[in-house]
């Protein structure tokens, strides 16, 4: 339900509507024509997961209800769905064939998907972010928010290729060392009050062009996504060594966010310490479980090693687990494969697991050839 609407509930341009915000409560000035590019893609690839989820249970049949299987259909639009829904009508639960709903969701996966790539590119360099409430994008060639590209590498919109292209030019749009990495946004130069609040803050301030640790973290996350392993490694390194560094004034863990002046703000308000955790257990350590199913897909660099040897604790199958990988060779990443897997001491040929009954697992890293 939450999805097929964030779907159909688009503005002139063909975005979802970005009402009084999305993840960002300072975008809250552009609540008539205001769209959100970001979120577009998020609703999409949440529209993949659904489908997913679809092909593995067993049922043949799902439940819903008919006015939303009828938005779904296009039978109805977002309006009358609404006007329906608002009188308790259409509210009735119909059983509906699970592969003409797969069906169905794949159809609007694919338009949507065409439109992005069609409609939200910039110069084969950048996502756009944002339309204003003028009804005017945003951004432009020289302008960049981190936001789009972040929800485009973590949610698996973009080609591989043009991956690749979206991290070299926000690094060079965005990127900033001496305060931790990723700014959020390009200098805009004026305060945009058809977008919201936001950028009445000083430029490198919270949400106008700080290093904001959540969508800085969400960033190398999706770099790595990609296999963008050396660039995510720096985005990361970069925030992480910021945090320790004393002149930040970080007492512990990493704040919301670095000033101008590269100086924590916030320690108790962050999503980053999740997504931290995400990234170095699924991306760096390639610790990956699908339905119940786990495999060992590291990511790891030769600078990640310390003795040949780099290790992670965690839980796995309710189990407190060390997984420790064990490159001798200091491979670097693209350089090593997994050779061989080794619980209890001995060898197993098992390379997807559904349990582990050890709280070590050894895996050895090889050459590729």
């Amino acid at each position: 339900l939450q999805n097929i609407v964030g779907y159909f509930n688009t503005g002139k341009k063909g975005f979802t509507r970005l009402e009084d915000a999305d993840w960002n409560d300072g975008l809250d000035m552009a609540n008539k024509e205001g769209e959100t590019v970001a979120f577009t893609m998020f609703y999409l690839n949440n529209l993949r997961v659904i489908v997913d989820l679809l092909n593995n249970i067993e049922s043949n049949e799902v439940q819903l209800y008919e006015s939303l299987m009828n938005l779904i259909n296009e039978e109805i639009n977002l309006g009358k769905y609404f006007d329906l829904v608002s009188v308790k009508k259409g509210l009735n639960k119909v059983n509906v064939d699970k592969e003409t709903l797969i069906s169905k969701l794949s159809e609007l996966i694919k338009i949507k998907e065409n439109f992005i790539n069609k409609t939200a590119i910039i110069n084969n360099t950048h996502y756009q972010s944002y339309v204003n409430n003028d009804g005017n994008y945003v951004d432009s060639f020289d302008t960049a928010s981190l936001i789009p590209q972040v929800m485009a590498l973590v949610n698996n919109i973009p080609s591989k290729e043009f991956a690749g292209k979206i991290a070299t030019f926000i690094r060079t749009k965005l990127f900033d060392q001496k305060v931790g990495g990723y700014r959020l946004n390009s200098n805009y130069n004026e305060v945009l009050l058809n977008m919201g609040r936001a950028y009445g803050f000083a430029y490198g301030h919270k949400e106008n062009g700080a290093v904001f640790s959540h969508m800085a973290t969400m960033y190398n996350y999706g770099l790595y996504n990609y296999d963008l392993v050396f660039e995510g490694r720096e985005g990361i390194n970069t925030l992480l060594d910021k945090a320790l560094d004393p002149s930040s004034q970080t007492l512990a863990g990493v704040p919301e966010y670095f000033t101008d002046r590269g100086v924590g703000k916030y320690f108790y308000l962050t999503g980053t310490a999740s997504w931290l955790i995400k990234l170095i257990r699924e991306q760096i350590f390639g610790i990956r479980l699908s339905y119940g199913k786990l495999e060992f897909k590291p990511k790891l660099t030769k600078e990640d090693f310390i003795d040949g040897v780099a290790s992670v604790e965690t839980y796995l199958f309710n189990k407190k687990i060390t997984i420790k990988y064990i490159n001798d060779k200091n491979l670097d990443y693209n350089e090593y494969k997994v050779s061989k897997i080794i619980i209890n001491n001995e060898e197993t040929k098992n390379r997807v697991f559904t349990n582990i009954d050890s709280s070590l697992v050894e895996v050895i890293l090889d050459e590729n050839n």
